[in-house]
């Protein structure tokens, strides 16, 4: 089955005296059919995954921290709706796009993270907001987009993350329930697309801090969340 990578490396040296810096990006965990990409969409992927690398890795070369690096490298993976992150997130089996990110800062040994949010534009940006501006690790839905729009992040209409390729995945899942023809193992669509296209980036400035940033929307036809203002 042929398939194509889901992660760049790259990895310099700011100077002979420097200590050296590094970022990973990946769009995925698995492997995915290279026939199911238009090659429109396969363009539109590496060139995303390409700007993603550059902004964090200039972030880095200019002696930024790689929390920061990590961010601006994610949230140009969750702008972009060929992953599956962001705007271009899965539809729930409800028909919801439902996000979920997180981030870690190895300099502080803090993390914070967001789940189940659906008006949020760039939940890293709400992941770094919980870590550094709350005391918890972890807030959810409502609470989490509540708190992200009391934060002045960006919040938008929860149409912004519909996309038709995502929306025709949910509909032939449940075509393929409705007909329940086959076991449900298989009738479920290819997951491993899913998992191909969640993002994340890991990164090490020059102060040999180390920080790392996954943003995703889970599995097509997941069950729709629970948590409603949950707080960890």
């Amino acid at each position: 089955m042929k398939t194509i990578a889901a992660a760049l490396l790259f990895f310099t040296a700011m100077t002979t005296q420097a200590k050296p810096v590094a970022i990973v990006i990946h769009a995925g965990a698995g492997r995915i059919d290279r026939d199911s990409f238009t090659p429109e969409h396969e363009r539109l992927y590496h060139a995303t995954l390409e700007q993603s690398l550059r902004a964090g890795h200039a972030i880095l070369k200019g002696g930024g921290s790689a929390l920061d690096a990590v961010e601006a490298a994610t949230v140009i993976m969750e702008d972009a709706p060929v992953f599956n992150a962001g705007k271009g997130a899965v539809f729930t089996a409800e028909g919801k796009n439902e996000l979920d990110a997180s981030i870690m800062d190895g300099r502080a040994l803090q993390a914070g993270a967001v789940g189940g949010v659906t008006t949020v534009k760039n939940p890293i940006r709400a992941a770094r907001a919980v870590m550094e501006k709350s005391p918890h690790v972890l807030f959810t839905n409502r609470g989490a987009e509540k708190f992200a729009a009391d934060n002045g992040l960006e919040m938008v209409d929860p149409k912004y993350f519909f996309t038709e390729r995502r929306w025709k995945q949910i509909q032939t899942w449940l075509k393929q329930q409705e007909a329940k023809a086959k076991p449900r193992a298989a009738a479920e669509p290819d997951r491993h697309a899913d998992y191909f296209s969640t993002v994340g980036c890991v990164a090490l400035d020059a102060k040999g801090n180390i920080a790392a940033s996954p943003s995703t929307a889970a599995v097509t036809a997941t069950a729709v969340t629970t948590t409603t203002n949950g707080a960890a």
